[in-house]
């Protein structure tokens, strides 16, 4: 991934971030979408959700409150963490 800060965030999800991608023959608008949180002071890239497009045309809202905790979740856990992968110190 050349730039995880590309794709535009998901409103609502605390930082989701949607990308698209072809499946076989099939173009990216109607192959894959791969949604991903980046956690920039850890250079840290997390598949959260993977879909056809196919099967689901956009993330219900009713799914965003718990994607959103997650993320906060895995934030936290991070900041805990005494492992600093890829995390400037000072």
């Amino acid at each position: 991934m050349i730039d995880p800060t590309g794709p535009p965030v998901i409103a609502g999800t605390g930082g989701l971030r949607k990308m698209r991608c072809g499946k076989g023959n099939v173009s990216k608008r109607d192959g894959y979408r791969v949604c991903y949180v980046y956690i920039e002071d850890y250079k840290t890239v997390l598949l959260v959700i993977l879909y056809a497009k196919n099967e689901l045309d956009t993330i219900p809202e009713s799914h965003k409150p718990g994607i959103r905790q997650a993320i906060v979740r895995i934030k936290l856990r991070l900041e805990s963490s005494p492992i600093r992968f890829g995390r400037r110190n000072g």
